[in-house]
């Protein structure tokens, strides 16, 4: 079983840190977090990523 935070414990963690980070800063981390783990998955089906060296 996996498990996960509430909706309430996330959102009181983006609103902390949208506080304290540029704006769009916690976005481009989630966008860069969710890039890395597709590159993985890619690889471990595909053998590789298109476009990585």
């Amino acid at each position: 079983m996996r498990t996960a935070y509430s909706v309430e414990t996330v959102r009181n963690a983006e609103r902390e840190l949208m506080a304290r980070l540029p704006e769009g800063a916690l976005m481009q981390r989630a966008a860069a977090g969710l890039a890395a783990a597709c590159a993985q998955v890619l690889a471990r089906v595909a053998g590789r990523v298109y476009g990585s060296r």
